[in-house]
């Protein structure tokens, strides 16, 4: 796909109901500032229409995604659309042969600043238009001009005014609109063209028994009116008996050509042939294309032709030349065949590529993007940013484009997301003490240390959450105490010393712990009640 500037859409837009099970589930960005050039990302399923695909802002402002696929979409916001502050529409239509399926439609904001109540309009002017010449005096064009202030809208004058008549050529519009702030100007430029070639009509194909054959073309030009055609051989001359192709063409006052073609036959001699017109085909692969014609004669003689239909014709022009024989003799004659190559490659990359951060910095994504052409097979890619760069830490665009030998290219786009789903990790954790004796019922002050590295934090944090015992806390005999454990801090905690039925008590201490992006791990660590009948050696 190619980058495309917004059109308005003339008339009624009609809209159809989708046909097929697809949806847009979200679009980026949500919010734009006023009068920036964006680029809205669109992302879905099945966005991709068979015949067309087209955005449509606010149900009148319509553009082609400059690059995409039935995924993800790129598409160019209007200036029509980016210069008015407030909430958006846009939405998708897919075209295919069947109808066109209507996806949305979602909302986004373009956000204004507060507005300077004393400043003068602000006028809002399409860059360029063009138009096509209807008559000799030129065009009838309509376009937009808006100016507003802080007030609202604010009459705006332009000349010459929308509806008036524009000259080939082009043509400045200067508009202009005050309040008690001041006057504000500003101009666009409106060029009207001819580019539409005379019709030229020329008669069915003639047959003779007279050498000498007459005939009448003509030809009308849209701006120009009746205009000369020129015929070769010209009307009046002496054909040869067989077949004779006349070609006639007729030029405007802007050098636009007109032709058109018949055939002479004069009857008595060889066979009169009767040729397509030359043909032009797109190729199917890199060899070219086949391409069938029909050939024949008018006296039903075998015509035979080199090459023949059906043959692979290679990229380029190659002339066919056929033949065919009676009694009176040999007629030749020729037509050309022109395999040319218009379509782009086609690119399949990612239509979203997460990964995890390494560092604060982001991390170096890796992704492999392919492009195949229908001719020259396998072509390069190249992407900005490129395979194996160092992505920051979010959402980067990633643009790719590839071109073939002649020219065509395809472009796509897709984003590389760097994420931190990742908890810090616990490289060592300890407890001071981490053997309790004598079990004497008392509360015993312990102090949790933890040491905690993470890819994107670089002070992670955590804090003492739960204890948890080996043993029952209550009905373990003479002296038992009703808590057994109190937290004291972030890294502080009481444990009693005590244990049941004579064997070891184990307290399991569990941390919890957190980077900067709200990712949650756990780590535990234990203190022993020993039921050593001596003191042991305590840590």
């Amino acid at each position: 796909m190619r980058f495309s500037k917004s059109v308005v859409l003339v008339g009624i837009l009609c809209l159809f109901a989708a046909t097929a099970s697809a949806q847009i589930t979200r679009i980026s960005p949500s919010e734009v500032d006023i009068a920036t050039e964006e680029f809205m990302n669109i992302f879905g399923s099945n966005l991709l229409g068979g015949v067309a695909t087209y955005v449509v802002y606010d149900g009148f402002y319509s553009v082609e995604p400059s690059a995409g696929n039935a995924t993800h979409l790129v598409a160019y916001i209007p200036t029509e659309v980016s210069v008015v502050g407030g909430e958006h529409t846009l939405v998708v239509q897919a075209v295919d042969a069947t109808g066109t399926r209507t996806y949305g439609p979602v909302t986004f904001t373009v956000r204004s600043p507060e507005p300077d109540p004393n400043a003068p309009p602000q006028l809002s002017l399409q860059e360029f238009v063009v138009a096509e010449a209807t008559s000799s005096d030129g065009a009838v064009v309509v376009y937009e001009a808006f100016a507003s202030d802080a007030s609202g809208p604010v009459p705006i004058t332009c000349t010459p005014a929308s509806g008036d008549v524009f000259r080939v050529g082009i043509t400045t519009v200067r508009c202009s609109a005050t309040n008690a702030g001041g006057t504000t100007t500003g101009s666009f430029q409106v060029l009207v063209v001819d580019t539409n070639p005379p019709v030229v009509t020329v008669p069915d194909n003639i047959v003779s028994d007279d050498q000498v054959v007459t005939f009448t073309a003509t030809a009308v030009d849209a701006i120009a009116g009746p205009v000369t055609v020129t015929c070769s051989p010209a009307s009046g001359s002496t054909f040869p008996q067989g077949t004779t192709r006349v070609t006639c063409t007729a030029i405007d006052n802007h050098a636009n050509v007109g032709v058109g073609f018949f055939n002479v036959f004069v009857t008595g001699g060889p066979p009169a042939l009767q040729l397509p017109d030359n043909i032009i085909e797109e190729a199917t692969g890199p060899t070219g294309a086949v391409v069938t014609f029909t050939a024949t004669a008018a006296d039903g003689s075998t015509v035979t032709c080199t090459p023949a239909s059906g043959f692979t014709f290679p990229l380029g022009v190659t002339t066919v030349n056929c033949s065919a024989t009676n009694g009176s003799g040999t007629t030749n004659g020729s037509f050309t065949v022109t395999v040319s190559d218009t379509a782009g490659p086609i690119i399949t990359a990612p239509s979203i590529l997460e990964v995890e951060a390494t560092s604060p910095a982001g991390a170096i994504a890796t992704f492999v993007v392919t492009a195949d052409d229908l001719v020259d097979g396998d072509v390069p890619v190249t992407c900005n940013p490129a395979s194996g760069t160092q992505f920051a830490f979010g959402t980067t665009d990633v643009v790719c484009t590839a071109s073939d030998s002649r020219g065509n290219a395809d472009i796509v786009a897709f984003q590389v997301i760097v994420q931190d789903t990742t908890a810090p990790e616990v490289t060592s954790i300890s407890v001071t003490p981490n053997t309790l004796w004598p079990p004497d019922h008392k509360m015993v002050n312990a102090t949790v240390s933890a040491t905690l590295v993470d890819a994107v934090d670089p002070a992670p944090t955590w804090t003492i959450v739960s204890v948890s015992s080996n043993q029952p806390t209550e009905g373990t005999g003479d002296g038992d105490q009703p808590v057994d454990w109190v937290i004291t801090g972030a890294n502080t905690l009481q444990l009693r010393s005590e244990w049941s039925k004579g064997k070891d008590r184990i307290y399991t201490i569990t941390i919890e712990t957190r980077d900067s992006n709200g990712n949650v791990g756990t780590a535990t660590v234990e203190v022993k009640v020993t039921n050593q009948k001596r003191r042991p050696t305590l840590s």
